[in-house]
């Protein structure tokens, strides 16, 4: 539970649909990464404007807590 913030399993119980639940993990790890790229992607026009929204992206796909 700690690395995931929330009881195990809660979502599946629910019936939530998820990225996890409707593609299977490995295939919502390709979707969130192919995301984060299209998001760095779309703010680096904007330089050291943009970084924060960038590292948004890259915390959201990449943390492991």
């Amino acid at each position: 539970m700690e690395k995931l913030g929330k009881t195990p399993g809660k979502d599946q119980a629910a019936h939530k649909s998820t990225y996890v639940s409707v593609h299977g993990l490995e295939r919502a790890r390709v979707l969130a990464a192919e995301l984060r790229e299209e998001a760095l992607a779309a703010v680096a026009p904007f330089g050291a404007s943009g970084a924060r929204l960038a590292a948004i992206a890259r915390l959201v796909v990449d943390r492991r807590s």
